[in-house]
């Protein structure tokens, strides 16, 4: 029986660090091996020879028609891709944290899914330059994939950052003092507007919270810019940068509906009577829900994959490394405005929209 080899140990034998062995496996100038069950490339003996001989300089590379392994294997995946079914319809979309922010115009899961399986391979590198809310991300992860994402949205960028955090014990915890802490807020005399809402120290520290912009006055009742300028510096007081990104996320996802903005894509004031500690409520509610989201993640991902998020303009230069496979669902000119979209949350968070709209395709 021909003894197996590791990646490693074929890279030792021809001379050339991993790193090169598998950037030649990438760009198919020597041949693919099979893989086990947990995604690991398993050489032959023969195949050693090959990229041995090839490191030497005795072999010419394989281009990918002379590659018929490799080949065949794409052939065989896009015959399965053109007869497959893309309805999808009933199958549930926003499981695990697809849903723990709204984004519109989101392709569904299972359309990066299958083809994220199809086309790439365990281990490999997956990119999405147009990341939006992060769906490509969320689901190379869950297939033991690298992930790369892009988007020249700053907000698109943290709610991604957010939906592929694989929290540990202590950042769970820190979440969960959070809530703790903002229930008994949420509870106090205070709120109910018996008394001063917060002390005249803390409402010295809170103005700091509070966007410069007359659209926060026209766009959020008095008691409710208190209460939003109260959650965004409890989340601020996060040590960990990870539960830090995901309690921002939560707290951007709630801002619309306690504005008296109608909906996300509708720009016409209306009262919705969100009483006092109401705005306070609805984030504790959202961050059990992403706390849950996000424990469920972890337990399906385990050891995460690589995943990184990029804040640039996929039209401009990018410093990338190589990648597998890109999918992504691309943007909508004239169909979304995102910046305008976004605009409210985007204030509340600092962020800078108006950068953001020179630079989004079709604004």
């Amino acid at each position: 029986m021909d003894k197996i080899l590791t990646t490693k140990e074929v890279a030792h034998l021809a001379g050339v660090h991993k790193d090169t062995l598998l950037r030649w496996l990438r760009d198919q100038r020597v041949p693919e091996p099979k893989r086990n069950r947990n995604g690991w490339r398993l050489f032959s003996e023969d195949e050693a020879k090959i990229i041995v001989s090839y490191a030497r300089g005795n072999q010419q590379p394989l281009g990918v028609r002379e590659n018929r392994a490799a080949f065949e294997r794409w052939e065989i995946a896009l015959e399965r891709l053109k007869t497959m079914d893309w309805n999808f319809e009933g199958i549930g979309t926003g499981y695990l944290t697809h849903s723990l922010h709204p984004y519109p115009a989101k392709f569904i899961p299972q359309i990066p899914n299958t083809l994220i399986q199809e086309l790439s391979s365990i281990g490999e590198t997956v990119l999405d330059p147009f990341c939006g809310s992060g769906t490509t991300l969320v689901e190379a992860l869950l297939l033991k994939r690298n992930a790369i994402g892009i988007d020249a949205n700053p907000l698109a960028c943290l709610i991604s950052r957010a939906k592929t955090s694989i929290l540990n014990d202590s950042e769970i915890e820190s979440l969960g003092r959070l809530r703790e802490n903002l229930s008994i807020i949420a509870d106090s005399p205070r709120i109910s507007g018996a008394l001063s809402l917060f002390p005249s120290k803390i409402e010295e520290d809170l103005e700091s919270q509070k966007p410069d912009s007359d659209a926060i006055a026209f766009w959020f009742d008095p008691h409710v810019i208190e209460e939003l300028a109260l959650l965004k510096a409890s989340c601020h007081q996060l040590n960990s940068e990870r539960a830090r990104d995901v309690a921002l996320t939560v707290f951007s996802s709630i801002v619309v509906t306690v504005s008296r903005q109608d909906s996300d894509t509708r720009y016409v004031r209306r009262n919705k009577q969100i009483g006092r500690g109401e705005t306070i409520r609805r984030f504790i509610r959202a961050l059990a829900d992403a706390i849950e989201r996000l424990k469920n993640l972890a337990d399906l991902v385990g050891i995460p994959s690589k995943c990184k998020v990029i804040h640039g303009n996929i039209l401009e230069p990018l410093n990338l490394e190589t990648v597998d496979l890109a999918v992504s669902s691309p943007p909508y000119p004239n169909a979304f405005s995102y910046h305008l979209y976004h605009r409210n949350r985007m204030l509340w968070l600092g962020m800078d929209w108006e950068a953001f709209k020179r630079v989004e395709i079709g604004s």
